[in-house]
């Protein structure tokens, strides 16, 4: 999960600051997402709207279309 969240917030182009103050956590807690700290399920569906990604993605899994 680690790097996932760091690319999804990077290719949006927010650092982990407005990341936090858009999510409303701190800078802190966005870096222990990216680190592989376990996401509260909120704050999961949050980046999952913010970064128009599957939540399967967001946290690593291969996708169905990826394994074919």
């Amino acid at each position: 999960m680690q790097n996932t969240v760091k690319e999804h917030r990077e290719d949006i182009g927010f650092s982990q600051e407005r990341l936090a103050q858009t999510l409303g956590v701190s800078r802190n807690t966005v870096v222990n997402w990216e680190q592989g700290q376990q996401i509260k399920s909120g704050n999961l569906m949050q980046m999952v709207a913010l970064f128009d990604c599957d939540v399967n993605e967001l946290l690593g899994f291969a996708s169905e279309s990826a394994l074919a």
